[in-house]
């Protein structure tokens, strides 16, 4: 249920940028990468604990391991290695 809810903040994406056949502008691309902040802000409020881990989903479901991903990068100031993924493996 909540790997469904991954892509909830396109609704916050204006369609002409959704739809475009062709090359987003720079502009249009920044726009495209805050649907996961945007998905995380819709879901989060709530208290239950499905939801809870959709709007963890929501928020970094565009993060690679080696923290080069799209939301969480732009929050720790482009430094991977603050990443929590790369945390997580190095504790493996």
């Amino acid at each position: 249920m909540a790997a469904t809810l991954h892509d909830i903040g396109k609704i916050g994406v204006p369609d002409n940028i959704l739809m475009k056949p062709g090359l987003l502008t720079e502009v249009e691309i920044a726009t495209m990468q805050a649907h996961t902040q945007i998905g995380h802000e819709i879901v989060s409020p709530s208290t239950d604990e499905i939801m809870k881990v959709a709007a963890a989903i929501a928020l970094s479901h565009h993060e690679r391991w080696d923290g080069s991903g799209l939301s969480l990068q732009a929050r720790r100031g482009g430094d991977p290695d603050r990443s929590p993924h790369r945390s997580g493996v190095r504790c493996l």
